[in-house]
């Protein structure tokens, strides 16, 4: 015997189903997205974070140049019986707190190689892109971000995961109401018997039929629950609003950071060369003997001081950038299964058990109001 059964879908429960999986599915992409978002931004973050701590050293070890030259000058002074004790020790002790500074920076800078490394999916040790890296930090320009149309934030893969999840619980709230009406569905039979007995006919049967079933004494508890559902998604519409405020906090955050570091950087600038002046001016009037080794030293250490910020100051500029591209959903691209998953890891899944053409064929198509716009 052969039993069929087919649902009529009149009232779109089937259909509001499959809406809903789709939605879900298309979250879990853009789920994926939001994760190349975060893994980029966090690499090319951890990138210039080794370049800056390797500044701080080269920084550092120029003080220390400078410092040690003003060491020998103080030494000199005082071997000819011109200057006192108190300032030889006094430029000793600067040039050795300088150099001690120097293991601090050099493990900060190692934390961040092998945290790179981590992140890459590499043992600790020396990195191939950081050797040979450009000295320096890149001169940017403030990033023009007047006229960035609002729409822009559906790029954000946690928008766009946001809004598939209020597209999926929208059509369960249809799923749920589709229990309040019957169900109609068209079942059928086939048998066919036999027997080996000579002389005995063979039979067969057909019976086709319709049934009928509805849950009225169940309207109760269906309409709770349809309610139930429409509360979850009042809950994900709201969570879709948090998620748009949010991303356009970090764009504003990120923009007013690159405007007004750079008008920072401009002054810190200035104020470096400034610095640098006065150290050259108070070691020729030292030298003279027209000013004491402690304006020298207040020099020095404004020098250090400057420098230092306006390095950390480009740091920020830099950080910020990144946080800007970041908050915009830059850095995810959609890629066929075939990448997603490595080699070697889909012949050992393989193995294990039969995936069928799933491990290989490409993923669909997003539809397209869920897609960035172009600018017109």
């Amino acid at each position: 015997d052969f039993n069929v059964g087919w649902e009529v879908d009149f009232w779109g429960r089937f259909q509001r189903s499959i809406e809903s999986a789709d939605a879900a599915f298309f979250s879990s992409i853009s789920n994926y997205h939001d994760a190349q978002v975060l893994l980029n931004a966090q690499v090319v973050n951890l990138y210039f974070t080794f370049r800056t701590a390797k500044e701080r050293i080269a920084i550092a070890r120029k003080n220390a140049d400078i410092q040690f030259s003003s060491l020998e000058i103080t030494r000199q002074l005082y071997e000819s019986g011109q200057q006192s004790e108190l300032d030889l020790q006094q430029a000793h002790t600067q040039y050795l707190a300088t150099l001690a500074s120097i293991p601090a920076l050099e493990i900060s800078l190692g934390k961040t190689q092998n945290a790179l490394s981590a992140i890459l999916g590499y043992q600790p040790g020396d990195l191939d892109i950081l050797k040979n890296v450009p000295k320096g930090l890149p001169k940017l320009q403030p990033t023009i971000v007047a006229e960035i149309p609002a729409r822009i934030l559906m790029r954000r893969p946690d928008v766009r995961r946001a809004a598939w999840l209020v597209a999926s619980q929208s059509a369960l709230i249809g799923v749920a109401e589709a229990d309040l009406y019957p169900g109609i569905s068209l079942v059928g039979n086939l048998g066919w018997s036999g027997n080996d007995q000579s002389g005995t006919a063979e039979t067969g049967s057909v019976g086709l039929g319709t049934v009928f079933t509805w849950n009225i004494f169940d309207h109760g508890r269906i309409r709770n629950n349809v309610r139930v559902q429409d509360a979850r998604l009042q809950q994900a519409i709201e969570s879709y609003q948090n998620v748009v405020l949010k991303a356009a906090q970090e764009l504003d955050s990120a923009a007013i950071t690159i405007v007004k570091s750079d008008e920072q950087n401009a002054i810190l600038v200035q104020s470096v060369e400034a610095a640098e002046r006065s150290l050259e001016l108070a070691m020729t009037r030292y030298q003279e003997g027209y000013a004491s080794f402690q304006r020298v030293l207040d020099a020095q250490q404004a020098v250090a001081r400057q420098t230092e910020t306006e390095l950390v100051n480009q740091g920020v500029q830099i950080s910020a950038v990144i946080s800007f591209y970041k908050a915009l959903g830059v850095g995810w691209q959609d890629r066929p299964v075939n990448e997603l998953i490595p080699e070697t890891t889909r012949e050992v899944m393989s193995s294990r058990s039969d995936w069928g053409d799933l491990l290989t064929s490409p993923l669909p198509s997003s539809p397209m109001f869920l897609k960035p716009q172009e600018k017109q």
